[in-house]
């Protein structure tokens, strides 16, 4: 990471990652942002997020499985994680939901509360 305890995103929209960005630095975060499951994967090699985002809509990972992995490892249980996805997949969201995320919603609620999540789920 370029900074301490960023708030890592795994993601592959750039006009939303754009939103993430504007929203964080608003509050003073750094946002690193990913958009492959081995990028995210060597990103937590290098250091220790204070948050980690994950776009459901990101193709060729296994969502529920990646979050089981890092909600099993003492490295990164602790780290919240937030994830969300579009309200149509409504088996995806439960399943990453059980997998152990800690925040799971519609991109729709996640896009209109961002500032609030960044705020409560990561705070300074």
């Amino acid at each position: 990471f370029r900074s301490p305890n960023p708030i890592l995103v795994l993601q592959q929209d750039l006009m939303f990652n754009v939103r993430i960005q504007d929203a964080a630095s608003r509050l003073g975060y750094t946002i690193h942002t990913v958009d492959s499951q081995q990028d995210f994967w060597q990103s937590l090699a290098e250091g220790q997020p204070r948050l980690i985002i994950l776009d459901l809509n990101v193709k060729d990972v296994d969502h529920a499985g990646l979050v089981r992995q890092l909600k099993s490892d003492a490295r990164w249980q602790a780290v919240p994680l937030i994830a969300f996805g579009p309200h149509v997949e409504e088996g995806l969201l439960a399943d990453v939901a059980a997998a152990g995320a800690d925040k799971v919603m519609p991109r729709g609620q996640f896009a209109s509360q961002l500032s609030h999540w960044l705020q409560v789920v990561a705070p300074s």
